[in-house]
Parts: structure tokens; sequence; C-alpha cells
């Protein structure tokens, strides 16, 4: 059975400032994986089913963060960012959970795995902006509009 490498989150190239843990996904579960070429910042890889979980110490004080996994029968190299200025904020989740109902809901909640800058938050049903947004560190937070009462 053949164990091929799917996706990271983060996403490779992507910021891991205040991420401590990048989660790696294969088709099945990889055998004999170790991490080669890394930086200090990592500490262990812990093999979880069909994932394998990466710890970092946090804060990293490396402009980036490269490394290799090998498991029998592959290999990949990753690499993410550790720029402030340059972070892309990745979604993290949300309150409710995307693809929810949100039929008598008063506030969305969206983490992201970084501080976001300029904040705006449009909304398509009154083609405007929603002007009440609050954002603490990497979470954001806004009032729904016209709050739905029913489906």
């Amino acid at each position: 059975m053949s164990v091929n490498f799917l996706r990271s989150d983060p996403k490779d190239g992507f910021s891991i400032i205040g991420v401590e843990t990048i989660t790696l996904y294969f088709n099945n579960r990889p055998t004999d994986v170790k991490i080669t070429e890394a930086s200090e910042e990592i500490h262990q890889a812990i093999v979880k089913g069909n994932t394998v979980e990466v710890s970092l110490t946090q804060p990293v004080f490396v402009p980036d963060i490269q490394f290799t996994v090998t498991w029998a029968g592959g290999k990949v190299r990753l690499s993410y960012l550790n720029e402030p200025d340059n972070a892309v904020a990745d979604f993290r989740r949300s309150d409710p959970a995307d693809g929810s109902s949100i039929v008598g809901v008063e506030k969305i909640r969206v983490s992201l795995s970084t501080h976001p800058k300029n904040v705006k938050i449009y909304n398509h049903t009154s083609e405007s902006f929603i002007e009440d947004v609050t954002v603490l560190h990497n979470l954001i937070e806004f009032r729904v509009p016209d709050r739905i009462k029913e489906p």
C-alpha cells in the first residue's frame, strides 16, 4: 500500500507565527517517519493515523523554517515563513463552523493563524461593508447584520 503526502496545515510557504503544530496529511498511515534538515525549533514528529504532527517551539527566532519529512516510500520538503510583515493569515476555524446555519446567531468569530491587518468584511446581501468589526490578536468578531430568525 503506497503512502502519499496530501497537504499540510498550515500550507507549505505560509506563515508559522503563533503555530505550535504543523499537521501533515497522508492518504494512508506513514511508517518510519523522520524529520531531517530541520532547525532546532522543531521538537518531534508524532504519527497519528494518517497524519503526522510536527511540533514547534514558539516564538521562532529565524526568518523561516525548512525541513524534510521522509517516510517509507517517500519524502517531501516543506518551508514556512516567520515574517510578521509578510505573513499570510491562514484560516483556522470559525464559530459557528463553516457551512453551519446562522439562524439565531448574533456574532460570528473567525480564528486565523496570525494577527490580520486592515480587516474589512463585506456583506453581499446588503452590498456594503460591515462597520462593527473587532480584532483581538488572531480573532475577528462581528455582529450578524439583520439577524436571521428563520431558515
